[in-house]
């Protein structure tokens, strides 16, 4: 019965794992279900396994004789010149071995065979388990007569009862009703002995029956005590296997324990699938469960690795753990604000290095004309920031003023506006220029306004409109030629100096972050309010830069738009471990910003 227990619990036991990872609900402990089940199968099988071995250790025990190896071989009539009654060994047992054939002056049949026999013994034992295996073994009956042993020289008496290692076994497999109704005398001894309980499984529950006995004539071998006591010369011993004092009864032809097992296939099979069950739960334990208990928020992870959140007190600032970084805005004030990336709740280990830095911002609205300010490559515009922080400056361009030439190298219309540097324009007139007119002069048209050439000087601004409304405004001095000769300005308009609608690419080439708004005619922001944040040298490597998008699709500008550029001077306030600023509580970190940042 103690298997059947022993299984009931260890179902219970994976049944409530099982159960009680479901109600927790984390897919990261999903595979400790499947290594439950699988170990309490393998459990199962492993338990059987060693039950069957443990069955298979009466044979092997009753066949080991290796406890007699002191006994002597004697014949009956060596035995009794030996322990004469005048010898000085009389009252000595002499352990001894005899060889002949027992009788008995009584057979009696043995209960499952129903053959006579002078001596047998039967025992009972209870199957469990998928393989049937036998638990505890229960003595039922036995009959043990006073036997004698006879050889060639003389007869001896054995007195027993001893262990029994007969010529004849037999075993027969019955479910409790079975016994219960065909051996009545035998069924309330097996019932009582094992300790049956009654209820729904008893009838069911099946029972081995292994009888073990010894026919008349049989030759056999006798190991045992001899010793002359007051009713004369005989061999005796004890019922206990393994015991050199025991008295052993062996058939000497094909005794019981020389039979090849009836469960050795079971035996095989079960061994063989306990090592398969267990090293499958080892390896899939090995590449879920283990790795889990100590990889990061595990219940023996020693990083302590955990979400992370800030309590924040309303300054800007960046936060960086790790390569993560974080902008937070001026008046956010939030305790436990969390941090997260790629959609999900960012983790760190205790010693992940974390960096907070106070932002200086430095805002510049950048306007088309401006220094700066996104430059059209014939498909798209594409805006540099930080390389003014980068590049050595220019040497300064000698100031010229006369008159400006013009030659349109493209298919497009332009109409040309001249601006002073301030902005307004130094002349009410403009110019329009078809398409590639003037192309064939080499020194183009001159500008000219009540009837005279206009002096353009060389800080001035050329403001090109093509008929879309598609706006460009370039510096005279850097998109057109001096002639000393002539004192006179020659501006031949190529492809990249007009404007369309197109696509906005960054690349912030600078060691600081920036953030980038694109405003409208009417001051307020296009594309929502967020910024789009570069991190420094963000989009350098790339051959046009970072595409900017909103709402997941490309953005585009005409040339007319304000640009909004945030550069963030940051001085650094803390940079060391995250443990030791940050507070450990419930499986997370919490980063109190005041203690590192203290209030101006």
């Amino acid at each position: 019965m103690r298997i059947r227990q022993t299984f009931r619990i260890i179902n219970w036991s994976a049944a409530a794992i099982a159960v009680a990872l479901l109600i927790i609900g984390k897919d990261r402990y999903y595979p400790w279900i499947a290594v439950a089940v699988l170990a309490a199968v393998s459990l199962h099988f492993l338990i059987e396994t060693v039950a069957l071995f443990r069955r298979q250790r009466f044979r092997r025990r009753l066949a080991d004789a290796r406890e007699f190896r002191e006994h002597r071989q004697l014949a009956v009539k060596d035995l009794e010149e030996a322990l004469t009654s005048d010898s000085s060994v009389a009252g000595v047992a002499l352990p001894v071995m005899l060889s002949g054939t027992v009788s008995a002056a009584q057979e009696k049949k043995a209960p499952l065979s129903g053959k006579k026999a002078i001596a047998w013994r039967l025992v009972a034992e209870p199957l469990e388990g998928l393989g049937k295996v036998g638990s505890e073994v229960l003595l039922v009956d036995s009959w043990w007569p006073d036997l004698t042993l006879k050889d060639e020289t003389g007869s001896i008496p054995l007195r027993g009862p001893g262990v029994l290692d007969g010529s004849s076994l037999v075993e027969q497999v019955l479910s409790m009703g079975s016994i219960l109704s065909d051996l009545p005398d035998l069924a309330a001894r097996i019932h009582d002995g094992l300790g049956i309980k009654e209820g729904k499984d008893e009838k069911s529950l099946r029972i081995s029956l292994r009888e073990i006995a010894l026919a008349a004539r049989d030759k056999v071998v006798v190991y045992g005590s001899a010793q002359r006591g007051a009713d004369g010369l005989a061999v005796s011993g004890t019922d206990t296997l393994e015991d050199p004092a025991s008295l052993m009864v062996r058939a000497a032809s094909r005794p019981a324990s020389s039979r090849l097992p009836r469960r050795l296939a079971a035996t095989l099979t079960f061994t063989a699938l306990s090592v398969a069950l267990l090293g499958g739960t080892v390896a899939l334990a090995s590449s879920t469960v283990i790795p889990g208990l100590f990889s990061a928020g595990g219940p023996f992870d020693a990083t302590r690795t955990g979400k992370v959140s800030l309590d924040l007190d309303g300054r800007p600032l960046r936060i960086s753990v790790g390569d993560s970084h974080w902008n937070i805005d001026s008046g956010t004030e939030t305790k436990g604000y969390a941090l997260s990336a790629d959609s999900k709740d960012f983790s760190a280990a205790r010693t992940a290095p974390l960096r907070i830095e106070a932002v200086h911002p430095v805002i510049a609205m950048i306007r088309n004309g401006d220094e700066g300010y996104p430059r059209w490559d014939g498909t798209g515009w594409i805006m540099e920031t930080g390389r003014a922080a980068s590049t050595p400056a220019a040497a300064p361009t000698e100031s010229h003023a006369g008159s400006l030439y013009i030659r349109n190298l493209t298919a497009t219309a332009v109409t040309v506006r001249v601006l002073a540097p301030d902005g307004f324009p130094l002349s009410d007139t403009s110019w329009s220029f078809g398409s590639y007119e003037a192309a064939d002069k080499p020194r183009g048209l001159y500008l000219e306004a009540d009837g005279k050439p206009v002096a353009v000087p060389s800080a001035a601004r050329l403001e090109l409109t093509t008929k879309k409304g598609n706006l460009r405004i370039l510096t005279v001095s850097a998109v057109s030629t001096w002639n000393v000769a002539a004192r006179s300005w020659l501006f031949e308009i190529a492809p990249e100096y007009l404007a369309g609608v197109g696509n906005l690419w960054v690349k912030n080439l600078g060691d600081v972050p920036v953030r980038i708004w694109v405003v409208g005619a009417d001051g307020n922001p296009l594309f929502g309010d967020s910024p789009w944040s570069f991190e420094p040298r963000e989009g350098s490597t790339e051959n046009k830069g970072l595409e900017l998008q909103y709402n997941d699709k490309d953005i585009t500008i005409t040339g007319r738009e304000t640009i909004k550029l945030e550069t963030q001077e940051l001085t650094t306030v803390y940079q060391g471990p995250l443990e030791q600023l940050a507070r450990w509580k419930g499986g997370a970190w919490t980063v109190d910003v005041s203690k590192a940042v203290p209030k101006s």
